[in-house]
């Protein structure tokens, strides 16, 4: 943990400081709250499109599968 000196909270005000930390708060979950649904979002997409394409031609999806990985 980073430690202040004394003279760095005299300097700044109780409620910029709040303020700062209460947007970075913020700031951090909507980032992580945006990359999961996009995470899922992209996952179900993914698993979806193998599932039509092994409904549609099992062989097919097998090589094209074997191809990529």
């Amino acid at each position: 943990m980073k430690q202040f000196p004394l003279a760095f909270f005299d300097r700044h005000q109780h409620g910029e400081l709040m303020s700062r930390l209460t947007n970075d708060v913020d700031q951090i979950s909507t980032t992580i709250s945006n990359s999961l649904t996009m995470l899922l979002t992209y996952g179900f997409t993914v698993l979806g499109i193998l599932g039509i394409m092994f409904s549609l031609s099992p062989f097919l999806t097998l090589v094209a599968c074997r191809a990529w990985g």
